[in-house]
């Protein structure tokens, strides 16, 4: 049987209920959207021609003109639109479980969920969105309507003084939903900004919310999570209030490369950390020359190397000393 696609119109709103799009044959759809498969994303902006085509290459659509499409065999949504941070697709179903597996993974780590809260998990609607490195996720004001989940990349939290001053007050990996507490409290009192090029996979509140409702385990994890997060801030403080120049710097990159692991981001004694001097002196309390020069150190003590974006732990063992790193108010087993 040949598989068959659902159009709505570009300008019509982004629906739970598929009720209302007009179905075709996909031969007939192609016809006007002739496919072409994995094409490279540096064509984005695309050039568009009077027939915009349907790009359909790893669930990439390169086309901001299109209209939702919807395969049924595979369960997929998807709406393009071009907009300055870069394109958003929202997508339903099997696609949309390499977004959440990153959160997937976290959550069974910290509890114990199991494979219906899994499905449950992996069957949320989610509006995919990249966007740059620096842009804007959600700020301190803003009433979002929805949570973001980090299905790829880094970003920070952060706060900015009158003066123009910013500290960094947490970093966030794959895996993560740093506006969370969006759910309960309505205002945001802090910026999310992208660290590197992320992929955003947005759930909107009132099915998080009917999720958490219907799966109790769930909302168990998610409360633990935002747990997590307030141990993690407690541990900054201190880290940042007590410990010297280098100990701050060996602590950070410690937790980092223990947080990247509980999601396979880190092996060996090397992991990307898309952070320049100056985020590092924003997060430390520190100045970019401090943090030069702490860094030189280091690497001349043949502990770690920061080249590039990527820390080389060259004597693991001789960091944890000297950054007073224990790992346990990082949660990272169900019985922690």
């Amino acid at each position: 049987m040949e598989d068959r696609i659902r159009l709505q119109a570009p300008d019509a709103p982004v629906a739970d209920s598929m009720d209302g799009h007009r179905e075709l044959p996909l031969s007939v759809v192609s016809s006007f959207y002739p496919p072409r498969i994995a094409e490279p994303a540096s064509d984005f902006p695309p050039r568009l021609p009077k027939k915009p085509p349907l790009v359909c290459g790893n669930g990439q659509i390169k086309d901001s003109r299109l209209p939702m499409v919807v395969g049924s065999t595979t369960a997929i949504r998807l709406i393009a639109a071009r907009g300055a941070a870069g394109l958003s697709i929202h997508r339903v179903g099997q696609v949309a479980v390499m977004h959440v597996e990153t959160l997937v993974r976290k959550l069974k780590a910290t509890t114990a969920i199991d494979d219906d809260d899994i499905a449950a998990i992996e069957r949320l609607p989610i509006h995919v969105k990249e966007v740059a490195a620096n842009a804007p996720i959600v700020l301190e004001g803003d009433r979002p309507s929805q949570c973001c989940l980090i299905a790829k990349g880094f970003a920070v939290r952060s706060k900015t003084t009158d003066r123009g001053k910013r500290q960094i007050l947490s970093i966030h990996i794959s895996g993560d939903i740093p506006d969370l507490q969006s759910l309960h409290l309505h205002v945001m009192d802090h910026d999310v900004t992208a660290l590197s090029d992320c992929t955003l996979a947005f759930i909107s509140h009132e099915p998080l919310r009917a999720l958490t409702r219907s799966r109790p385990l769930i909302a168990e994890a998610l409360w633990r999570d935002t747990l997590i997060d307030s141990a993690i801030f407690r541990e900054w403080i201190v880290n940042v209030g007590r410990r010297s120049a280098s100990e701050r710097l060996a602590h950070f990159i410690l937790e980092m490369r223990r947080r990247l692991a509980t999601v396979g981001l880190a092996a060996d004694g090397h992991f990307e950390l898309p952070m320049t001097q100056l985020d590092l002196a924003d997060a430390l309390g520190l100045t970019p020359v401090h943090v030069n020069r702490v860094m030189k150190a280091l690497r001349t003590k043949g502990l770690m190397d920061f080249r590039k974006q990527v820390v080389s732990l060259d004597d693991a063992e001789g960091l944890l000393q000297l950054g007073d790193f224990d790992d346990i108010y990082l949660h990272q087993a169900p019985d922690l």
